[in-house]
């Protein structure tokens, strides 16, 4: 069975080291980002399960979140 991918994107290092330990741990596959541009980039080329962020203003959320949905289908 193919692990499920998952991007994170968030600014603060610590903090995105520490949610990619975690789902590594339960075996998710993980790619990261530390800003919403590199996170955008990121959803578009690859086949993503799931996107956790940190606080994004609307539009780049929402930017994130249709390039998420894009790669998925």
């Amino acid at each position: 069975m193919d692990k499920k991918k998952i991007l994170v994107v968030e600014d603060e290092k610590a903090i995105a080291d520490i949610l990619v330990f975690n789902l590594q741990r339960e075996g998710y596959d993980t790619l990261v980002a530390y800003d919403g541009a590199e996170g955008l980039r990121r959803a578009l080329e690859a086949l993503l399960e799931e996107v956790i962020t940190g606080r994004l203003p609307n539009e780049k959320a929402e930017l994130l979140a249709f390039a998420a949905k894009f790669s998925a289908s």
